[in-house]
């Protein structure tokens, strides 16, 4: 095997070992971190030749969303305050960036991953602030099923011609990973009217029409803003949003302001109708004012705040509405209100935009309908002695094998479902049912069934699909009492196609499969209704004539005994009358076996005779006459012939005394 295919083939061994590190769509993850930020030179520079701030610690907190097993949305905020090698003026005197990215999760163990972000972020130096892109390289490390710890590596790059900044901190901190609702199923979100599936992104833009306090001698003014937020539950949504405003000031001002609010808040959706929601929501917000003048101010007038720049915050509210125009779209209509306390200024704003609505968790699956009730009748009492048979040499050996071999091929076999679906389906139930005796019949047996996706949809969704549709065959076979423990569940999602080049629904169905295999027992498989082998008789040993304690040799020892007293008792008869009709006519009698004037002993063998001729005048008949010597005139048949009963006299007759 080449080098790059073994390289693959162990990144995806320790994909698929690592599931258990995925997160359900709509897992809130909330933490708090400690940042040590490596600044810019150029910052906090008064002249080229003077020096800027130092190195310091500081701190943060993060929000994030799973969408996805592996994909989540994350917002974070951090505070350092700032000091200063060389400088008397402390205007700049903190730094406090606030960022948004997205984030990849590469799981290794439970609550564990590796994770590659990027996205944007607002860099502020007191009253200064930059725009740039942000990037994020770090770990998770679970500590439990809750708590995991988090380090970081995270690089900005502020690229503003007035300040290019670049930007590195490390840091370190505690998550807590706090699942969200289980997915809906269909009935469930249609009674929701159409509710978002936990872990559903919503991205929109609005226009905003601003009504500002009147202590900033602005005038309400049209703006512009966006939108991102997720569904932990149909209900919980955490979001973010910023908007932008020009604002013309009053007469007698020097110049406009700008007005850029961003706000985190949690909303709660109220459905009603399809696809239709009210919702409340309660954040905080962080308020920018900068002058159109310059978009760097080194200092806050107090006496009048609309000069220059400053920013506040704030709590904020937003009440609205929000109606489905399709299955992913929607209209937003929104009020907000943000009250900065210091300086104390109340602005309020109205909304209008569109929204979609996209990923989410997939439809789970209904439930699965409970086991047939058990017949707990005591059923009525079956003779089970067994029919002795004759069996063939061999025979029953071969029989087993056979047997055994068609149990592992039941054992084995593949059920397959639906698109996008883990549910059993009718045909795959009567696949599992033939499974349930045989496992019963070998206690010690364990199996290991591994789910199997077609090549549609993302790679860890379908990691996720194959793992739901193991579970569904172990489900099925433990309501119908197989023991959980020996069963062994796992996923291979997409990447072990029966078909690789599916195309058509028929190709693809061969992928969508649960495959099963033995891991422990299947050496000598216990096949209901079957004995172990024995050992034939050989074809060419003669029948034994003693006497045999089992039940069928008793039964033949029985017979050979019936038969040779009743073959004695047919010829002492026979005798009897030869020698009767011997003295009526004076014809001698005779010994020969096949004569016409004796019956057949034996149908299958001797010729069919004639009966014997009864004497003409019966009165007349000669007494009769006993034998002296009737072993003279016995033969014993071959062995395994058949004897007839005694044949009745000829009428007129006298049957020979015994």
């Amino acid at each position: 095997m080449s080098v790059g295919r073994l390289a693959a083939a162990s990144v995806a061994a320790s994909l698929f070992a690592s599931a258990a590190g995925a997160q359900t769509p709509g897992t809130l993850e909330v933490g708090g971190f400690g940042q040590y930020t490596i600044f810019d030179d150029r910052v906090g520079r008064t002249t080229a030749n003077s020096e800027g701030a130092e190195n310091e610690f500081g701190y943060g907190a993060r929000v994030g969303v799973f969408f996805t097993p592996r994909w989540s949305i994350e917002g974070e905020g951090s505070y350092t305050k700032l000091d200063y090698l060389s400088r008397t003026s402390e205007d700049i005197d903190h730094y406090s960036p606030l960022a948004l990215r997205l984030n990849y999760n590469f799981p290794f163990a439970t609550n564990s991953a590796f994770i590659i972000g990027a996205g944007a972020t607002r860099s502020d130096y007191g009253t200064t602030f930059n725009y740039g892109p942000s990037g994020l390289v770090g770990a998770r490390i679970g500590l439990g099923r809750v708590l995991a710890l988090r380090v970081d590596g995270v690089y900005n790059y502020l690229p503003d011609d007035a300040a290019k900044i670049d930007e590195f901190y490390v840091r370190g901190g505690l998550s807590a990973l706090i699942p969200g609702a289980g997915p809906m199923t269909a009935e469930q979100q249609a009674q929701m009217g159409g509710a978002p599936q936990p872990g559903t992104v919503e991205i929109g833009g609005f226009g905003q029409y601003s009504f500002f306090d009147g202590d900033l001698n602005l005038e309400n003014a049209f703006g512009a803003g966006a939108r991102i937020g997720a569904f932990v539950t149909p209900i919980i949504q955490p979001e973010v949003d910023f908007s932008y405003t020009e604002a013309d000031q009053d007469e007698g001002s020097r110049t406009n302001l700008r007005v850029v609010p961003i706000a985190a808040r949690l909303n709660f959706n109220f459905p009603f109708g399809a696809r239709n929601a009210f919702i409340l929501g309660g954040g905080a917000s962080r308020t920018f004012y900068q002058t159109t003048a310059s978009p760097y101010y080194r200092g806050v007038d107090e006496d009048s705040p609309t000069v220059g720049g400053a920013y506040n915050w704030g709590a904020s509210g937003l009440a609205g509405v929000r109606v489905g125009l399709g299955q992913r779209v929607a209209l937003r209509l929104d009020g907000v209100a943000d009250y900065l306390p210091e300086p104390k200024f109340a602005n309020f704003g109205v909304r209008a935009g569109l929204s979609l609505l996209l990923g989410g968790a997939r439809p789970a699956e209904p439930a699965e309908p409970p086991p047939p009730p058990v017949d707990t009748t005591t059923p009525a009492p079956v003779d089970t002695a067994p029919t002795p048979a004759p069996v063939e040499p061999d025979t029953a050996g071969q029989g087993l094998r056979a047997a055994q071999e068609a149990a592992r091929a039941a054992l084995t076999a593949v059920i397959y479902f639906d698109f996008d679906r883990s549910n059993i389906r009718q045909d795959a139930a009567g696949i599992l049912d033939a499974k349930i005796p045989l496992l019963q019949a070998n206690p010690e047996m364990r199996i290991r069934i591994t789910g199997n996706t077609d090549t549609r949809g993302s790679d860890e969704y379908n990691l996720a699909l194959g793992q739901r549709r193991a579970a569904a065959a172990r489900r099925y076979l433990t309501q119908r009492g197989i023991d959980a423990s020996r069963i062994e569940v796992a996923s291979r999602g997409e990447e072990n196609p029966v078909n690789a080049n599916a195309s058509t629904e028929e190709e693809h169905q061969q992928n969508r499969r649960d495959e099963f295999e033995i891991v422990v027992g299947g050496e000598n498989i216990m096949v209901p209704g079957m004995a172990a082998p024995t050992t034939a008789p050989s074809p060419s040993a003669a029948p034994s004539m003693a006497p045999t304690t089992d039940s069928a040799g008793m039964m033949r020892d029985t017979t050979m005994m019936r038969d040779s007293t009743m073959m004695r008792d047919s010829t002492m008869m026979r005798d009897s009358t030869m020698m009767r009709d011997s003295t009526a006519t004076g014809t001698p009698p005779s010994n020969n076996l096949n004569s016409t004037t004796a019956p057949a002993l034996d149908s299958t063998t001797a010729t069919p005779g004639t009966p014997p001729t009864a004497p003409t005048d019966s009165s007349a008949a000669a007494p009769a006459m006993t034998p002296t010597d009737s072993t003279s005139t016995t033969t014993t048949p071959p062995a395994g012939s058949t004897t007839t009963a005694p044949t009745t006299p000829p009428t007129g007759t006298t049957p020979p005394r015994r």
